[in-house]
């Protein structure tokens, strides 16, 4: 008896561990439409960079809201889904300076007595993708956002 639970184990515990392996996001996707998901997010930056031998400098503070809409995947082997998102803000304070690359320049070229470029006051821009997912890899093409 107990060489046959020795076998009983030694068959039942590899075969546990590959169905394991099998499990993935994609087989749990429920829908392009059921699995959609929306999100707002409010940011506030400052960006302070002290120069030094005389130079200027170049400080920028803004606030930001990034709304996202992203699908879900279709069901199958091979899942499809598309995202859109987009950034509205607006600057806070006199912000001289657009160079620090969290403001968006005018697109003028107009500068300042440094040299700096014009930033906007208020600014809209957005975006979109699309995206594929096999068991636990997605593969995002367009627009892409940095946590």
């Amino acid at each position: 008896m107990q060489k046959s639970t020795k076998i009983l184990f030694a068959t039942l515990i590899p075969t546990l561990l590959i169905s394991n392996t099998y499990a993935s996001e994609q087989s749990d996707a429920k829908g392009f439409v059921e699995d959609a998901t929306g999100s707002v997010l409010f940011r506030t930056g400052l960006n302070t960079r002290d120069k030094k031998n005389g130079k200027t400098d170049q400080n920028s503070s803004g606030q930001s809201a990034i709304f996202k809409l992203d699908s879900g995947f279709t069901q199958g082997t091979i899942g499809f889904g598309v995202g859109i998102l987009a950034d509205g803000g607006f600057k806070i304070g006199d912000n001289a300076h657009a160079g620090t690359d969290m403001i968006p320049a005018e697109n003028d070229g107009a500068t300042d007595q440094f040299g700096n470029v014009t930033p906007r006051d208020h600014w809209i821009r957005g975006g979109g993708y699309v995206k594929a997912r096999i068991s636990n890899t997605t593969l995002t093409y367009g627009t892409q956002t940095v946590n």
